[in-house]
């Protein structure tokens, strides 16, 4: 197909779908968007004439819909591994009791462990019966903050890096404490779960004091 004779007011659906045609205005562009299902929708530019190369350009019908395909599964896999991170934090900080969630959402031989300053103050615990005693014990108050999000996919495995700041309380003290995920998963029945959890510090910090003062709290 010519991509210059498509009409300005047409989305395409690729995977073989039907068209889906939609006015560029906003208001039915957003109905469109809306339906829930498993296909992307490449809208026509307003001031172009060609239909941008948002994925690798095939002529060949079976090629088009493997890299769609393709690029289908990535995105959903992200949104299913935002989500898992979400579930694990949502859990820890708001959810006192959730030892058995928290254990679930990990494969049966998943790793949760401190590494760098944090290696000797968490521990390492492997499998669901470790991880589910780790966070029964009592545990402090703590609201983690997550940014810098980076996902690679590959397959049925996924690496996942985050920064967090989180405040918390140590030895009974109110703390800042900033540092680093990062994290390895495996699909599993077509679940995405937690195969390691690596928590890192980069300051552990009295309230108080701030990091200029006290980098690491002893």
């Amino acid at each position: 197909m010519d991509a210059s004779a498509v009409p300005n007011s047409l989305a395409i659906c690729a995977i073989g779908l039907p068209l889906v045609c939609a006015n560029r205005t906003a208001s039915r562009l957003n109905s469109a968007v809306k339906v829930r299902a498993a296909f992307f929708i490449l809208v026509h530019p307003l001031s172009g004439s060609r239909i941008p190369q948002i994925f690798p350009y095939s002529t060949k019908p079976g090629e088009v819909h493997k890299e769609l395909s393709h690029h289908l599964d990535v995105l959903e896999s992200e949104r299913a591994i935002r989500r898992l991170m979400a579930e694990y934090l949502e859990a820890r900080d708001f959810s006192p009791g959730s030892s058995t969630r928290i254990a679930r959402l990990f494969s049966a031989d998943g790793v949760w462990e401190g590494v760098g300053r944090l290696a000797e103050v968490l521990g390492s615990h492997q499998g669901r019966d470790a991880i589910e005693r780790r966070f029964s014990a009592p545990l402090p108050f703590s609201v983690h903050f997550l940014t810098n999000e980076l996902i690679t996919i590959d397959g049925d495995t996924a690496v996942g890096t985050w920064r967090y700041l989180q405040s918390t309380v140590y030895k009974g003290q109110a703390v800042w404490i900033a540092g680093r995920y990062h994290n390895d998963f495996v699909r599993v029945e077509g679940l995405w779960k937690f195969q390691h959890v690596r928590i890192d510090a980069v300051f552990v910090t009295p309230y108080e004091d701030g990091w200029v003062k006290t980098a690491f709290l002893a």
